[in-house]
Order: structure tokens, then sequence, then C-alpha cells
């Protein structure tokens, strides 16, 4: 007797490990979404240029920037079909140097649109395309010394 149900309580500890560790529908219901993209901007070209620069292409003459623009994009993501712009959370960040692979540390907040993340550069604003499901952070920078990396951060309510 004593066997017999030593190995049924075995047999029960077994089966509910194994409940246990298969994914529910549930706790898969329960995971929020969350994405980052990065986009690396080089330095501007030209000495002079402000938040009011074009953005274009650098044109060099050895070392001397003969067009004078700054450099713009976009940081861009597609949301889940059942997300929106509504449904999440996005915030836009800014590291110095050209390696969008930076630890999350060296990110520094960018705030609202038109303000200046790291100097010499700005978070321009937040973008839908609902025909594509992208969402897309713009970014400028002016700053004629240095390249940056921009990130938007997507987070489901």
């Amino acid at each position: 007797m004593r066997r017999f149900s030593t190995l049924t309580i075995c047999i029960g500890i077994t089966f509910a490990s194994i409940l246990l560790t298969m994914p529910s529908e549930s706790r898969e219901q329960t995971r929020k979404f969350y994405n980052w993209k990065p986009i690396v901007l080089s330095k501007a070209c030209g000495d002079g240029i402000d938040k009011n620069t074009a953005c274009g292409g650098c044109v060099r003459g050895g070392p001397i920037a003969v067009t004078k623009f700054a450099s713009c994009g976009h940081a861009c993501l597609k949301l889940p079909d059942n997300l929106s712009p509504d449904s999440v959370i996005i915030s836009a960040e800014a590291a110095e140097g050209d390696n969008p692979n930076i630890s999350t540390a060296s990110y520094k907040a960018c705030g609202k649109p038109y303000e200046p993340c790291l100097g010499f550069d700005r978070f321009e604003g937040i973008e839908w395309y609902a025909d594509t499901h992208m969402i897309c952070g713009r970014f400028k920078n002016w700053n004629n010394e240095r390249a940056r990396v921009y990130a938007i951060k997507v987070n489901e309510k």
C-alpha cells in the first residue's frame, strides 16, 4: 500500500509540473508588447547651421562641407495589428556616437517634440502610418561634430 501511495504522489507532482511549465493562453494574453528601434544620424555638414536648416546629404570637398544640411531621419517599427498609437506609450531617446547597439544606460530621454535631446539636435515628433501599421519617431541632428543614435521605445499600456 505504501509503495502505491508514493508512486501516486510522484505521478501527481510530475503531472502538476508539466501543467505549470506549459504555456497557457491566459499567460500569453497578459504579455504586453514592447519593442524599440534605433537609427543613426551622421553629423551635419557645415558650420553655422541651426535647427531651421533643411535636411539633406553632405557634399564634401576634402574636409570641408560644400553643402550645409542637417541630418534627419525616422526610427520606425511595426505595431501588432491589435495595437494603435492610442494603446501604447512611446518614448524618444538619444545617445552619442554612431553605434545603435549602445547599452540602454547610455541613452537619454529626449522629452517633448521640438525639444533638444543632447544639444544641437531634437526629437521632432511621432508619425503614424495606418496603411502599414508603422509608428515612427522623426529626429534631426544639426551638430557638425558628432553623429548620434536615436531610438523610439514602444510599450503597450
